[in-house]
């Protein structure tokens, strides 16, 4: 049942970065652009309070979706990139008390290694031509900025929603 609610706001999520996030005024300036990786953060809350196989096989799923709906020049670039985000850090961090400040935290560092995954792939065969610097700072700052306001927002939402439905489930 939990896992079926989240495959079911997972899929919200992912049609709500299409669809509405388009409308809503998140550019500042010409030159920044910010991309939104709501069900990307989803994807990571559910790797660290459900469950790692799931949360991987959610994250290849998903970015399999990606490359479908949104495509660009390399089909399998979002499903490579977010599942092999989601498997190093699932396998990289130990679940047992995961507070606030270190959920954040990790969140910051796959936000930015997510990004870096997929620049790098672009720069491998000469998709882009912007220096990881002007990247950085025009990219995935911005970007980074706005995912960790939103994974701050949703997080204990997510987390009492996952402790609710796992107590229904047992009780």
């Amino acid at each position: 049942m939990l896992r079926t609610w989240i495959g079911l706001i997972l899929f919200m999520f992912f049609l709500i970065e299409g669809t509405i996030i388009q409308w809503l005024p998140l550019t500042w300036d010409e030159r920044l652009q910010v991309t939104p990786h709501f069900t990307f953060i989803l994807i990571l809350y559910t790797c660290f309070y459900v469950q790692r196989s799931f949360a991987i096989i959610l994250a290849f799923s998903i970015g399999f979706f990606y490359d479908l709906i949104y495509y660009n020049q390399l089909f399998g670039l979002y499903a490579f990139s977010i599942g092999f985000t989601v498997y190093l850090i699932s396998y990289m961090i130990k679940r047992s008390y995961l507070g606030f400040f270190i959920i954040t935290l990790v969140v910051m560092l796959s936000l930015i290694l997510l990004d870096s995954t997929i620049y790098g792939i672009y720069y491998l065969f000469k998709l882009t031509d912007e220096s990881y610097i002007w990247v950085l700072s025009h990219q995935l700052l911005p970007s980074l900025y706005v995912n960790l306001i939103f994974s701050m927002m949703i997080y204990l939402p997510f987390r009492s929603f996952v402790v609710r439905i796992s107590f229904k489930q047992k009780g």
